[in-house]
């Protein structure tokens, strides 16, 4: 069974999403207004997207350290049922 996100991983996850939709927001309002709204405005909503999404990313990659929980491939999953054939 997949393990639940903890409430540390929750928060990275949310900061992220935040970032994320900062910048989206700032691409479409800039996309959309075509030139109404001013371009320090669009920038800004950018590099503040950014900026949140760079540092949600490293607090999930230096405190959640996923790399220790590689799944490697290789080995097979122990499901806890053993056939003997």
């Amino acid at each position: 069974m997949k393990e639940r996100l903890s409430p540390q991983l929750r928060a990275f996850a949310f900061v992220l999403g935040i970032g994320f939709a900062l910048i989206v927001t700032g691409l479409g309002a800039g996309a959309a207004m075509d030139g109404q709204i001013p371009t320090a405005t669009v920038k800004l909503m950018l590099y503040a997207g950014l900026l949140i999404f760079v540092i949600g990313f490293g607090l999930w990659l230096g405190l959640g350290r996923p790399m220790d929980r590689f799944d490697d491939i290789n080995i097979p999953a122990d499901t806890g049922e053993h056939h003997d054939h």
